[in-house]
């Protein structure tokens, strides 16, 4: 049975990526990024949009890889400030590489967590998919994941040490972090304070060992004053049991947070 759902999966990754591939190519502003091998996130097309997200101040990129989201915003004619995050030496050398074309961008060779420290990152095939936990046997056999078998080890920083330097009010968080997003949400002490919109790729199973699944992250950021917007990009099983997506949450009254959740 996994074996089909892990053909579906990879039908489905497959057609997404020829779509993308079809609007980078049809969207001139985009060459010059595939040029330097960054495809832009045209898959975000749905929710990210110039018009909805002209009024925002800032956008930070939590697990920018190459640059692919940024260069999305960029192609849209977006020109607010982008704060972006990669711990992966030969991600962050690509984005770095981009750094010449990303004007008005910020980029660190760093991953957000919950605190400041050191840790190990293992490191997957493809590397997108490297996180500071291991691999869940899911995770192989929906997506074909490998693990190396090595780690790397990196530096964690707090997302509030960063806005204390590139503060925003209405800004624009972006997370894909395999697994880790919970620790991000939790690097920050108020959140509705800086962000309007709070976009993160979430899990509904397992892929990483002792991950938080979607239903962790809805309560953390219900709490926080955050309410679901819409579920994007979802990625199903055969028996249409949403497995990941891309899930939007939109700031609200500080009348609906409850401060004493932790």
């Amino acid at each position: 049975m996994r074996q089909f759902d892990s053909m579906d999966i990879q039908m489905n990754l497959t057609r997404t990526r020829l779509n993308k591939l079809v609007k980078c190519l049809l969207n001139p502003t985009s060459w010059i990024y595939l040029r330097h091998g960054c495809f832009p996130s045209f898959e975000h097309s749905q929710v990210i949009t110039k018009d909805a997200l002209s009024s925002l101040d800032m956008f930070y990129d939590v697990g920018a890889n190459v640059g692919q989201f940024s260069a999305y915003l960029r192609c849209l004619g977006l020109t607010h400030s982008i704060i972006a995050f990669e711990p992966l030496p030969t991600a962050f050398a690509k984005l770095a590489g981009l750094s010449s074309v990303f004007v008005n961008s910020y980029l660190y060779n760093v991953a957000l967590g919950s605190s400041r420290c050191r840790a190990s990152i293992y490191i997957a095939e493809p590397n997108d998919c490297s996180s500071l936990l291991q691999l869940s046997n899911l995770q192989t056999e929906y997506f074909n994941t490998k693990s190396a078998a090595i780690t790397s080890t990196i530096e964690v920083h707090t997302l509030q040490d960063y806005l204390s330097l590139h503060p925003c009010k209405n800004g624009f968080l972006k997370i894909d972090v395999q697994g880790l997003e919970l620790d991000v949400l939790k690097g920050v002490d108020k959140l509705s304070d800086f962000f309007e919109y709070v976009y993160v790729e979430s899990s509904f199973v397992e892929l990483y060992k002792d991950q938080p699944l979607f239903t962790d992250i809805l309560k953390f950021l219900d709490h926080h004053q955050f309410k679901l917007y819409g579920l994007y990009n979802p990625q199903s099983n055969k028996n249409r049991m949403i497995i990941q997506a891309d899930c939007l949450f939109r700031r609200v009254s500080r009348s609906h947070s409850n401060p004493g959740y932790q």
